[in-house]
């Protein structure tokens, strides 16, 4: 019995043992018995039947059929597998040996002798064709090329250091070639030959190798282009981007559970009407409507062409969609008219990146709106000046937008008229000012300080009632000194900061210190009479010994006393030093340059004592006169205007002062130079320096104090505790360290030692808010045991002595009472501290004496430390109660509004309550106590009409949301809190507030503890882009330097050698996040952003692109001689001679020329001569 054969991959089953079920490999197919042994014998089973051999198919002497074909293809593979041979050469394969060829010819299928015949045919012809006489061999052809090559190095070595062919005389075109020997090591390096290297041919036909029979087709598009798709940032793909989304929650619940699919709800009606004949064709109901209509053998529906003709509009033409239907309604509302001016920016910013190619562009034109841009803005304002003919803030617009395509004379003869028509207007007079002082090409000291002096010969009239106009400005007196403030600023970057203390001096005391005969006198008189003080010689607000211009009309003694010593700063000693180092003049130019300008801040004046008189004076622009001062002084009503004309001096001269009653931030771009005038950005680590830290000068530091005691002998009440309060800030400030606990011993001691002076003098014995700031001080220093000994003592004197309607008493016994509840739950002063260790939480004990404090507080109980009983619920509930009822009484009254006492004793009165609810609630009670206090307080907002309540509400709100955060952060480092909770509550208050530097820096806290970046991106990118101030712009951008430095960390310590910080993407961020928010027109002329924009692109990027951003900031910011001397320090001495030029073309102020720089290192070091 025949063994059956077993075949690898029989495919089909025809044969008789199919259905025996012949033993085969593979059960499904068989073969016939007959063909068993020739299979066994010749392998034809490891035949691929399904390839037809091309050879067979090549055209011969006639046309075979299809199964002659298959089995010649058949043939020569059998052939090729018994030879063991891949693909040998015709010319060797052996046709003589007879016993193989017999072999064959058993083994072969029947058509095999038809084959075989057509071969012996063919013989002839093939072996005749072997010995043409012009068929050359594999070896003859070798020593041919052999030969040429060496015929072709001989020729190039005659031929050397030829570079065209054309220098080659007798060069045949077979021989212009060279055989390059010498080792590529680029195929050592890549493993690889380099793609350009790679020959490439293109196939002119469109028939397959190996198969002439099969045809490619190659069809092309009707376009004529190649289909090819689309990237991310194409022009289709961004269009789906920017479509808005819609909801897909649905209107109804089902329960899913047991179903084997979950049908998707679609907003087509017609689905759900579904007849039997369609549930047929779609049973699962899974089809959507046009595979539907497939099944079914029918068209589209009427319904569906007429959906699908529907276009859908992105987000950006929804929006300019939006605009155009509310202006058509309200073509009143200037507001909305600005916002669709400023949102075109975004439209035209999105155009940008619309097409297909971006093409490479640096990031200024990227972020800088086009000339269509602003054509388009003009269009929009002219429509709006249409509906608004009067309003001022259209018209100040459009002159700010056509600065770059008007020109100048246009321009400002535009501004001229304006100005005629509304010389009343503070606002336009600043913006009027910034505009003039801002431009390069006219820009000069002398001409811009007239412009100021023009401005206050206008205003004053109008504000003292001589001079009438149309409409007067509300609070043109805040307004004034806003103005005032900005001109002293503009002094002091100029380089002439003596002016602009003069002035002040002047100012302060022309309104404080005037005499009371002189109080119902004209301003004009009053500003003649004044002269004769100014001239006297007698010591003036802030020099050691100054009484007063009215101490000195009304006291005879005086007017003929001796002037008293003033103030001189000495820099003999550190001038020494410098030249001492033999430096080159404009390095020794640069450091004397800095020397001076941050000691020459007071005025000289000649000390008669050493027989000096004015014609003494070596540096005439230290020397002020009194028409220097005059043109700028202006009589004040108000108190709180006295007060903040103080305040503005203190910040002038350095120490960090927060002004309450300033709220119009518009023009505060103009006066930021430097880091440390910004509180709430120091101690965020961003990698470059932009003057972070203030540390005055001993005798500018004796100047200030003398300023705070003459202040507070003025004042009464909560504002004279505030002066001592800025005593004591300056001494923990002038070591230059934000953190108390980062101080020295020797600090430390200097600065309790202070402190008790301090709480010794008369007038501030009984002061509890100076009697709190001192404990926390104490706390903040670590001596927690000091402080609450202190605590102990100032309660058990104060807790009853004081009526509730003192609210200056209350406010400061309120603050007591809260430091020690703080104390109590382990928290920490973070206004001083800056600190994020996680600590301990509270003891319950320590919650007790903390609930009991607060107790004696809302019930009026002496306080005593000995008896500190638990509190009942009865006792809790009233307390409760008492602390509603007097905050409800504060609000209820006018005494919040015009005192700055009463709104100080609410926001402790608050923090109390709230600690109180911590104590027996929870953190939720806590927060619904700030929560209503803060919706009171919009109630009494929305509900009148009179400017200074909702300017009081507005103070009172934000001093809420800034304690609520510094809670929720102290509550934090002790317990649990969701970070979902603090970011609700300060995501509220920066919609309220987004101005609040404060507020921003726990913003930038919060979130750069995670590494994603996506959250506060999203928030500055919205803030920045509407704000009118420059600190969302200010903030974004430390948040961004302050994250590279931290990327930059990271990628140091996880990597291995040396980082490539350009190779991280917040390199190019922070640059788009200065170029930006230097195209805005709240941010622009900034000279901070400048300084920070050039030294981080010093530090981490490219000094080329320093330079041309420098230039730039000049264009912008040509008074800011910070930045002149910034481009000294950082491009070297080949710019220092350039910029001296520039900085004496625009009478910028020059401490020290740079021909006495050479004087003084040609000179003798015992024969330098004091500047």
């Amino acid at each position: 019995m025949e063994k059956p054969a077993k075949t690898l991959f029989p495919i089909a089953s025809n044969g008789p043992n199919a259905a025996s079920g012949s033993n085969v490999l593979f059960p499904v197919a068989s073969i016939s018995a007959s063909d068993q042994q020739n299979v066994t014998t010749d392998l034809d089973w490891l035949e691929n039947k399904s390839y037809i051999s091309a050879l067979a198919q090549l055209p011969e002497s006639g046309h075979e059929s299809d199964t002659q074909n298959l089995q010649v293809s058949q043939h020569h593979h059998s052939v090729k597998r018994k030879s063991g041979g891949d693909f040998p050469e015709p010319e060797e394969k052996d046709f003589n040996n007879k016993a193989d060829n017999r072999k064959v010819k058993d083994d072969a299928s029947p058509s095999y002798a038809d084959v075989e015949k057509k071969k012996k045919k063919s013989s002839h012809k093939e072996k005749k064709h072997k010995k043409h006489k012009h068929k050359k061999s594999k070896s003859a052809i070798l020593e041919e090329d052999l030969r040429q090559e060496t015929k072709t190095e001989e020729f190039w070595k005659n031929h050397r250091g030829k570079t065209f062919l054309e220098e080659i005389p007798g060069l045949e075109p077979e021989s212009a070639f060279r055989v390059d020997r010498t080792k590529d090591r680029a195929l050592w390096d890549y493993d690889s030959i380099y793609k350009d290297k790679i020959a490439r041919y293109t196939r002119l036909t469109s028939s397959c190798l190996g198969n002439p029979t099969i045809t490619i087709s190659n069809k092309k598009s009707n376009t004529g282009e190649n289909e090819m798709l689309n990237r991310y940032y194409s022009k289709e793909n961004r269009r789906i981007t920017r479509v808005k989304g819609q909801a897909v929650r649905p209107s109804t619940t089902k329960d899913f559970k047991g179903l084997e699919y979950i049908s998707v709800q679609e907003k087509d009606v017609s689905r759900q009407l579904v007849t039997e004949p369609n549930r047929l064709a779609d049973s699962l109901n899974i089809l959507d409507t046009a595979t539907s209509l497939y099944v079914k053998g029918q068209g589209k529906s009427s319904e569906q062409s007429t959906s699908e003709s529907i276009i859908f509009m992105d987000e950006t033409f929804e929006k300019i969609s939006f605009y155009n239907r509310r202006l058509s309604e309200d073509p009143k509302n200037v507001k909305l008219w600005t916002e669709f001016v400023n949102f075109q920016d975004l439209v035209f910013q999105n155009a940008k990146f619309s097409s297909q190619q971006i093409p490479s562009r640096s990031l200024r034109d990227v972020f800088q709106p086009p000339r269509i841009c602003i054509e388009k803005k003009l269009a929009i304002l002219d429509k709006a000046l249409a509906a608004n003919p009067s309003s001022l803030q259209l018209k100040i617009a459009k002159l700010e937008l056509e600065q770059d395509i008007v020109d100048s004379e246009t321009l400002m003869k535009e501004w001229d008229e304006l100005l005629f028509s509304h010389s009343g207007d503070v606002h336009l007079w600043r913006h009027y000012l910034i505009f003039q002082q801002s431009r390069l090409s006219a820009f000069s000291v002398g001409r811009t300080v007239k412009l100021y002096h023009r401005c206050f010969k206008t205003l004053r009239p109008i504000m003292e009632g001589s001079v009438k106009v149309v409409k007067m400005m509300e609070n043109l007196e805040d307004e004034m000194i806003e103005l005032f403030v900005q001109y002293c600023t503009f002094l002091h970057h100029c380089g002439f900061t003596e002016k602009a203390v003069a002035s002040y001096q002047a100012l302060i005391e022309f309104n404080l210190f005037r005499p009371a005969s002189l109080n119902l006198q004209p301003t004009t008189d009053c500003i003649s009479i004044f002269e004769s003080f100014w001239d006297s010689g007698v010591p003036r607000f802030g020099e050691p010994g100054a009484l007063g211009w009215a101490a000195w009309v009304e006291d005879s003694k005086l007017t003929d006393a001796a002037p008293a010593k003033v103030i001189q700063v000495k820099t003999d000693q550190e001038q020494e030093n410098i030249l001492a180092q033999n430096d080159s003049v404009y390095e020794t130019w640069i450091k004397l340059e800095q020397l001076r300008e941050s000691a020459h801040w007071l005025p000289w004046r000649p000390d008669v004592s050493r027989g000096e008189t004015e014609e003494d004076c070596e540096d005439l622009d230290r020397l002020v006169l009194y028409d220097d001062v005059a043109p700028t002084l202006f009589r004040v009503q108000k108190s709180s205007s006295c007060f903040t004309i103080v305040a503005a001096f203190l910040q002038l001269l350095g120490l960090g002062v927060t002004i309450d009653g300033c709220h119009c931030k518009d023009f505060d771009q103009v006066k930021l130079n430097a880091l440390h005038q910004i509180p709430a950005a120091s101690g965020l680590d961003i990698g470059v320096t932009a003057d972070p830290v203030w540390k005055p000068w001993p005798e500018i530091e004796t100047f200030i104090e003398e300023v705070l005691r003459q202040a507070a002998a003025y004042f009464s009440g909560y504002q004279r505790s505030v002066f001592a309060l800025y005593r004591l800030q300056l001494q923990r400030e002038k070591y230059g360290v934000q953190d108390m606990s980062a101080l020295s011993p020797e600090a430390v001691k200097a600065i309790r030692k202070y402190g008790k002076n301090l709480l010794k003098e008369l007038q501030n014995r009984n002061d509890l808010i100076l009697w709190n700031e001192y404990i926390r001080s104490e706390w903040a220093l670590n001596k927690t045991e000091d402080a609450l000994a202190m605590l102990h003592t100032a309660l058990c004197m104060f807790s009853d002595a004081f009526a509730l309607d003192d609210h200056n008493a209350m406010a400061g016994m309120c603050s007591l009472y809260r430091t020690y509840a703080e104390i109590q739950l382990n928290f920490l002063p973070l206004d001083l501290v800056k600190s994020r260790i996680k600590r301990a939480s509270s003891l319950q004990m320590s919650r007790q004496k903390a609930m009991f404090a607060l107790f004696c507080l809302a019930d009026r109980v002496k306080f005593s430390p000995q008896k500190q009983d638990l509190l009942q619920p009865p006792q809790i509930l009233r307390t409760r109660k008492k602390f509603q009822t007097m905050a409800a009484a504060l609000m209820d009254s006018n005494d919040i509004v015009c005192s700055a006492a009463s709104k100080k004793y609410l926001i402790q009165l608050t923090c109390c309550s709230a600690l109180f609810e911590l104590c027996c609630a929870g953190i939720d009670n806590t927060l619904q106590i700030f929560d209503s206090i803060i919706k009171r307080s919009d109630t009494v907002h929305n509900n009148t009409n009179s400017s200074q309540t909702n300017q009081a509400m507005t103070e009172l709100q934000e001093s809420l949301y800034v304690e609520l955060l510094l809670l929720l952060k102290n509550y934090m480092n002790v317990e649990f809190v969701s970070l979902t909770t603090i970011r609700s509550h300060l995501q509220t208050a920066l919609s309220c507030f987004p101005n609040n530097t404060q507020l921003l820096r726990e913003l930038i806290e919060l979130e750069t503890r995670s590494h994603i970046a996506g959250r506060i991106r999203r928030y500055f990118d919205a803030a920045a882009r509407d704000t009118a101030t420059p600190y969302p712009v200010l903030f974004e951008v430390l948040a961004e330097m302050s994250r590279h430095v931290k990327v930059s960390g990271s990628a140091c310590r996880e990597g291995s050698g040396q980082l490539e910080v350009s190779d991280t993407g917040t390199l190019h961020r922070v640059r788009a996040v200065c170029e930006r928010g230097l195209q805005h027109r709240a941010a622009r002329h900034c000279p901070l952003l400048w300084r920070m924009y050039l030294k981080f692109e010093v530090t981490f990027g490219s000094h080329e692109k320093a330079k041309g951003i420098f230039y730039r900031a000049l264009q912008t910011c040509p008074w800011a001689k910070v930045l002149y001397l910034d481009g000294a320090v950082i491009f070297g001495p080949n710019q220092v001679q350039e910029l001296i030029d520039l900085i004496t073309e625009k009478e910028i102020r020059l401490q020290i020329p740079l021909e006495e720089v050479s004087l003084l290192l040609n000179s003798e070091p015992q024969n330098l001569i004091a500047m």
